[in-house]
């Protein structure tokens, strides 16, 4: 209360809550009936979405996000607060995929859907990581959106497509927005496809290269 009342217009967050716990262990709704009784007001939920210490998950289900904002929706659990999703992507595992288009396709359609509902969303991190030996190949199926000798990945132009959208939602569609900038109608268009059952039964990656 002594911090918003000396810093006025400011947002403040909640701790960052794991999917699986909101659901499971009804963390929220403890952590918001604590809140209100100490007269606390939080502006933001932030919420992990893997479980990064979780092994080898895999999304089987291409609307997961849009499902688990429904679930809050339904309740109760967002209010008014703005969302932050974190760590956003299809797994929390190396995966070759993390390197090509289609994990930009998983982006965008993910923004598509429920750009009306979150606030931000995230990856877990800008750069690949150098926990593991450096190889010649650059991809190595990690997260980040610029490899670790800087070449940017196909995700990183996610962020510049959505920049140059207008700041006037017009209509959304099924892997596609319409947006409005001044007198410039600005579209942005996906095709996504989801990974086939196949793939997600066996997710066999030879992510490095061998002597």
């Amino acid at each position: 209360k002594e911090i918003r009342s000396s810093l006025p217009g400011i947002d403040f967050a909640t701790p960052s809550f794991l999917k699986e716990d909101i659901i499971n262990f009804s963390l929220l709704e403890k952590f918001d009936e604590r809140a209100k009784e100490s007269g606390c007001v939080f502006d933001v939920l932030s919420i992990r979405f893997l479980d990064e210490e979780k092994k080898d998950t895999i999304q089987r289900n291409k609307d997961e996000l849009k499902e688990f904002l429904t679930y809050l929706r339904g309740n109760n659990l967002i209010s008014q607060k703005k969302i932050i999703i974190e760590d956003f992507s299809f797994t929390n595992q190396d995966n070759l995929l993390n390197d090509t288009i289609f994990a930009s396709s998983y982006l965008t359609k993910n923004l598509i859907d429920n750009i009306t509902d979150i606030h931000s969303l995230t990856k877990d991190a800008f750069f690949d990581s150098f926990g593991y030996e450096i190889q010649k190949n650059p991809f190595v199926g990690k997260s980040g959106i610029i490899t670790y000798n800087g070449i940017k990945k196909a995700t990183y132009n996610i962020d510049i497509f959505f920049s140059k959208l207008g700041t006037t939602l017009l209509k959304r569609g099924k892997n596609f927005l319409v947006t409005m900038k001044g007198n410039k109608i600005i579209l942005l268009l996906n095709n996504y496809i989801h990974y086939s059952q196949a793939y997600f039964e066996n997710p066999t990656n030879p992510i490095y290269q061998s002597d």
